[in-house]
């Protein structure tokens, strides 16, 4: 496949994964215990040897800096790699990438799930239709659907569209859908493909796909037996589990110090979890820390990445309660977005000691400490939104 270039675009903008995007693209998104989702959309385009890579995106944040740095990418170089910020999915900067790619096919894909794509089985199914242009539907167990789809198309079709788009002063939230729409209305060739996608559409999506991938015996020996499949979340030093430390059924990934009880939980790198602390049924982003004897339940906690700013060595500080066992819980707020009792701790909050957040409970990024001061309690299913709770 040295003769096509890939494009991964982001699909339509949400807020279903509240704080989890809220200050990232989906790229950049933790997943499976030691990746983000950007890995997965390397680790497809490698292996197949595109000749080109480009990464679009919406948000600024470091997904060009971690692509740029990424070991896969300075360490392989069959393939080349350009991350494209277009905040406002600019026709004419999509065109000039484009242009200047110089390959005779292009595969038009929403890369910002995670998952496993063939594309040189995909390609050669492409070729074996014998038309300029199919839009596949991934098949996800047994089910194909538009709303996940990868187009393969020839260079001369896809510049047409770009085109046409200029031409006629196109606006579009996403320009890639609407080339690809574009394409079907013409009446392009359908056809399905079976792949290995998790498609992240709300907390509880994020929260089960993360924790299927340790109890799936062969999804787990996927992940991590692919050589292809590297992060670039990079921790020299090799997880210290302390003497009163007690951990089962759980992931524990690099630079670690853990001296609390982990159960049945998916532990990032950097994390730090203090004596007597109690971690169950959750997930702990990047250098999270977590206070001597604070109970963590059905919890995503994520990233604590100020670290390095901060005076603040736990991000959860100690004697507090996250979550609990109760099951079946909507969020007040956002009910679709967070459910199944699980509680969003949003990445760089900082939550003081003492505090109880019950189940269904959303704290968004950055939060103070501050905020605290006067409740000490965060009911089941209520938010804190922008230093202020949405509800008592």
């Amino acid at each position: 496949m040295n003769d096509a270039t890939i494009i991964s675009y982001p699909g339509y903008h949400d807020d279903y994964l509240l704080s989890l995007t809220g200050l990232r693209s989906r790229y950049m998104v933790p997943f499976a215990g030691h990746y983000r989702v950007v890995d997965f959309t390397l680790r497809n385009a490698f292996k197949c040897k595109a000749r080109n890579l480009l990464v679009f995106s919406r948000v600024s944040d470091d997904l060009a800096f971690y692509i740029d740095s990424h070991p896969l990418v300075k360490s392989d170089k069959t393939t080349t790699v350009k991350t494209v910020l277009s905040e406002k999915t600019d026709v004419r900067l999509i065109y000039d990438q484009i242009k200047s790619s110089q390959t005779s096919y292009y595969i038009l894909h929403c890369g910002d799930n995670p998952g496993f794509i063939n594309f040189n089985k995909l390609f050669a199914k492409y070729e074996s239709k014998k038309v300029s242009t199919v839009l596949f539907k991934l098949k996800i167990g047994e089910k194909a659907s538009l709303a996940y789809t990868i187009l393969i198309t020839t260079r001369k079709f896809l510049m047409v569209a770009l085109k046409k788009a200029l031409s006629d002063n196109v606006q579009s939230p996403n320009v890639f859908e609407m080339v690809v729409n574009t394409l079907i209305n013409r009446g392009v060739f359908n056809s399905t493909f079976k792949a290995t996608y998790w498609p992240l559409r709300s907390v509880p999506d994020y929260y089960d796909f993360n924790m299927f991938l340790f109890k799936d015996q062969p999804s787990f020996n996927r992940i991590y037996e692919d050589p292809l499949l590297r992060s670039g979340i990079v921790r020299d030093n090799t997880t210290q589990i302390g003497p009163f430390a007690k951990i089962t059924r759980s992931y524990i990934s690099d630079g670690c110090i853990l001296n609390g009880t982990i159960e049945n939980s998916i532990i990032f790198p950097g994390v730090i979890v203090a004596e007597r602390a109690v971690i169950r049924d959750s997930i702990l982003l990047p250098f999270v820390g977590i206070g001597h004897q604070s109970v963590i339940q059905r919890s995503v906690v994520d990233e604590f990445t100020d670290y390095n700013q901060s005076d603040v060595l736990f991000n959860v500080s100690e004697k507090v309660r996250i979550g609990t066992d109760e099951l079946q819980l909507k969020n007040n707020d956002f009910p679709r977005s967070i459910y199944n009792s699980i509680t969003l701790i949003g990445k760089n909050s900082i939550i003081p000691s003492s505090v109880r957040i019950g189940a269904a409970c959303y704290v968004a990024a950055g939060i103070s400490s501050t905020v605290f001061n006067e409740k000490k309690t965060l009911y089941d299913g209520l938010s804190i939104l922008h230093h202020s709770v949405t509800a008592e």
